[in-house]
């Protein structure tokens, strides 16, 4: 054993870890220009789309977070990752709008509709998201990580040694390397969402032991009528579609294709093949319930690693190195996409654009390397920052939809104007942050936050309310143990008791506010604010309406090659300000084909959950 760790396990680790470096430093031969180094080339297939948007968008702490939400709260902690499958049938009619803006980021969609430094708006808020997101990744597979070893491998280290793997070939390779790398680390990731169910269930007893060892039946209920009710769900789907298009890596995985097809594929199939993979994710958590019933709240971001450390030694040597493998592929294959999409964001739409604007195209290629290095060091201060792996996705999840009602509106309506945008993202973010605040949450539910060391009396008395008022609120006994954190009612709630969690603002209502907020105002300012010319907005809809030519060059965003007629203006509903197109039979044929896929996987999870009753 080394460091906790068979040396099967080891050997079968670096043989992955050189393998897939080595294809990542090689990708970096064909690297020319930023074309190459931030979208690939546009030179990827249907099956290395699907892959790319699959290893892109999965990841081991997305399976950490549902099975350790699963852990505290049942079959319904599914949501956090299900909660994108009512957008998953979206994904087939966005890819092509994406491939058609002939853009290289999302910040090109802003400065061509918008102007008014919008795409510098962008390029800040869109790179501080996949900070957040990559920091939350390192998290959950460095708690593996030390669970798999048994602590002889420290969380912080792990995340050290991961970081460092993805930066090789993904600063070096770009895009390309990113692509190239997530075919393989695809098939991996696949691999560990299903490898320690069935040893999982068998320790359990199958079905019947999962129904026979956990008694109370809220805990097999897709909806939890405590956190994870429907409005939550409700409001998390909706949270999801708006956020997803201003991703700084969706640019990549819509448009990193051949041709129009190719992104649809692969955004609409890779993530469909995720959702199969939550379901894995979601029952091994369960099994976590019977098998380890001493496990304090904070340590539930340990069940994912535990259970592989307990269960796949006893049956073959290497299979822990297997599964590490896998729990890396899955980390590197998002890590380096969203760190080259976050550096290609920021390198291109306000470095190039606004800072150095005359240099050699090498030169951008270095400064997007430089930024990559960047976008890692702000990752890593908040990986060592959040509190554990389901709040710093919630966080993410938050940070993603700051800009997204911009986009929708946008898309669809001329009179959308950059003032409406700059104040969206404001409103919306600010209203963000403050309700996330802890006087928020105490104004919200009454409560007061309980410190080390207090008891009943010395909180009350801290807080001048009478000690009888804090027991009969809290039902508490007078010599009741305060535990440093929580929080005590002290007065009324200033908020109905549907809108508080745990002492808490819920996030599902958090999130409503500042969508609604943020829709609201970009309409109301662009209403009051000068429109965006004419000329600007005829070239960004005649790109939208133009599909996309076979061996079509790299041209500037939203240009047309020489000699291509933009498409004809066939809008849905005849208004000189709207611009939405009427559907057209394949987009129609995959939008109907996904919601089957929608309402089939829930409908087997909820048939699924009665297996062994």
């Amino acid at each position: 054993m080394i460091l906790g760790i068979n040396v099967w396990d080891w050997l079968t680790l670096f043989a992955y870890l050189i393998g897939i470096t080595a294809i990542g430093v090689w990708t970096a031969r064909k690297v020319k220009d930023t074309a190459d180094f931030f979208i690939g080339g546009r030179r990827f297939g249907k099956a290395f789309m699907v892959f790319f948007a699959f290893g892109a968008g999965t990841n081991g702490n997305q399976a950490v977070a549902v099975a350790a939400k699963t852990y505290s709260n049942g079959l319904s902690g599914i949501w956090y990752q299900f909660l994108w499958l009512f957008a998953t049938p979206f994904y087939w009619i966005i890819a092509p709008v994406f491939r058609r803006m002939r853009a290289v980021t999302t910040g090109d969609f802003f400065q061509y509709r918008y102007g008014g430094y919008t795409d510098a708006l962008y390029a800040i808020f869109g790179p501080l998201q996949l900070v957040v997101n990559i920091g939350v990744m390192l998290v959950g597979s460095g708690a593996v990580i030390e669970a798999i070893s048994g602590g002889a491998i420290s969380k912080e280290f792990a995340i050290g040694v991961m970081t460092a793997l993805f930066v090789i070939y993904g600063v070096a390779g770009g895009l390309a390397a990113a692509i190239v790398t997530d075919f393989v680390q695809g098939i991996l990731t696949v691999l560990l969402s299903f490898m320690l169910l069935p040893f999982a269930l068998k320790a359990v007893g199958g079905f019947t032991g999962l129904h026979a060892g956990i008694t109370d039946p809220g805990m097999f209920s897709l909806v939890d009528p405590g956190e994870i009710n429907l409005f939550h769900i409700i409001m998390f789907a909706t949270n999801a579609l708006v956020g997803i298009v201003v991703q700084p890596h969706i640019m990549g995985v819509c448009a990193g294709g051949r041709n129009e097809m190719d992104g649809r594929v692969g955004f609409a199939g890779g993530n469909l093949l995720k959702r199969v993979c939550t379901v894995a994710w979601m029952l091994t958590g369960l099994c976590a319930v019977v098998m380890y019933t001493h496990l304090e709240p904070g340590e539930a971001d340990l069940v994912y690693g535990k259970m592989a450390n307990d269960l796949l030694p006893k049956v073959m040597p290497g299979l822990v190195g297997l599964f590490l493998a896998a729990l890396l592929a899955s980390l590197m294959s998002s890590c380096d996409a969203f760190m080259v999409s976050s550096s290609g964001l920021f390198t291109q739409n306000l470095y190039r654009r606004y800072l150095v604007t005359d240099k050699p195209d090498k030169h951008y290629v270095l400064v997007g390397r430089i930024v990559s290095l960047v976008i890692v060091a702000g990752s890593l201060y908040f990986a060592y920052m959040v509190k554990d792996v389901p709040s710093g996705l919630e966080m993410f999840w938050k940070m993603a939809a700051m800009m997204g009602a911009a986009f929708w509106v946008g898309l669809f309506w001329r009179r959308a104007t950059a003032a409406g945008v700059w104040a969206s993202t404001i409103v919306a973010f600010v209203l963000m942050i403050v309700t996330s605040l802890g006087f928020f949450h105490d104004w919200a539910a009454g409560t007061r936050q309980v410190q080390d060391g207090d008891t009943v009396a010395v909180f009350a008395e801290r807080y001048g309310v009478p000690v009888e008022e804090v027991l009969l609120r809290n039902e508490l006994e007078p010599d009741a143990e305060l535990k440093a954190g929580k929080r005590l009612e002290v007065v009324e709630p200033a908020l109905p008791d549907r809108m508080i969690w745990d002492g808490q603002f819920r996030v599902s209502y958090q999130m409503f506010l500042y969508l609604v907020a943020g829709f609201a105002t970009c309409i109301l300012v662009s209403l009051f604010t000068r429109r965006v010319p004419k000329e600007q907005l005829d070239r960004f809809y005649n790109c939208l309406r133009t599909p996309v030519g076979d061996n079509e060059p790299h041209l500037e965003p939203f240009s047309l090659p020489e000699g291509v007629e933009p498409g004809p203006a066939d809008k849905l509903i005849d208004h000189p300000d709207l611009e939405i197109p009427k559907p057209s039979l394949v987009g129609m044929a995959g939008f109907g084909f996904f919601w089957l896929m929608v309402f089939g996987m829930i409908g087997f999870v909820y048939w699924m959950a009665g297996w062994g009753a």
